[in-house]
């Protein structure tokens, strides 16, 4: 379906973010002269400002293979397919022990701001974790 503001953000906030062919993003407060800086938030680091700036001062809506060039979601898959591909992937990371879910989450959240010795360290640390822990 559509995604519009707060659902935009949503949608670039998750770890990962599935949608389907038929869905489309956009930031439509501007049209009411209501700034989307909290919803603008969620993308920054993960999308251009150039393209926050035209998404919020032109209101347009994109589609999902634009959203996905962008960075504001993971996957598109067709409309018919998306429940399918849902559940593929729920019941797979269903599938993994805790630790090794939340080494991933841990180095996404953090490896993206340290310089390349610490990220590789960090990387060595959380996987030496994971099999402390097996």
């Amino acid at each position: 379906g559509r995604a519009l503001g707060v659902g935009c953000s949503l949608a670039a906030l998750c770890d990962m973010t599935l949608a389907s062919d038929q869905s489309s993003y956009s930031f439509p407060e501007m049209t009411h002269d209501l700034p989307p800086t909290l919803a603008m938030s969620a993308l920054l680091g993960k999308v251009s400002p150039k393209v926050i700036s035209y998404m919020v001062y032109s209101t347009d809506e994109i589609d999902a293979d634009e959203a996905k060039d962008i960075g504001i979601i993971s996957r598109v898959v067709a409309a018919q397919d998306l429940e399918v591909e849902v559940t593929r992937i729920s019941e797979f990371m269903l599938g993994r022990t805790m630790p090794s879910l939340i080494a991933v989450k841990e180095y996404l959240r953090s490896a993206p701001s340290m310089d390349s010795t610490a990220f590789s360290d960090f990387a060595s640390n959380l996987l030496a974790n994971v099999l402390a822990s097996k």
